[in-house]
């Protein structure tokens, strides 16, 4: 239960301040090891702190890192949010066939599980 592991390390930090910078290292901490590698392409950062930033890879999620964020009436690159950006479409579509092939998998073990 990831939920109940930030809390733990959350309570932890709140008696013995082990991290700053608010919820990501908790989170961080709570998932250790168990995460995917995502595909470089998937994350385009960087769009809360670069006001002149430009997307040179097709990505398929852009991200306000920074302080800028484009909700704050300082922020940088609100034209992205109200362009007619769409996310790389090769990604989503290689991402979609590698969790059909994962799924499958499962799907065929827990078949032959109910056979045993």
């Amino acid at each position: 239960n990831v939920t109940a592991k930030v809390e733990e390390w959350t309570a932890l930090n709140a008696k013995e301040k082990i991290y700053n910078y608010g919820s990501q290292p908790p989170l961080q901490l709570a998932i250790g090891d168990n995460f995917e590698r995502m595909d470089t392409d998937w994350n385009f950062g960087g769009l809360g702190g670069n006001e002149d930033a430009t997307i040179k890879h097709c990505a398929c999620l852009l991200h306000w890192n920074g302080a800028r964020k484009y909700w704050l009436d300082d922020g940088f690159n609100e034209d992205l949010v109200n362009s007619t950006y769409t996310p790389c479409k090769s990604s989503r579509e290689k991402r979609r066939k590698k969790n059909k092939i994962m799924y499958d998998e499962k799907k065929k073990n827990a078949s032959l599980i109910a056979i045993q």
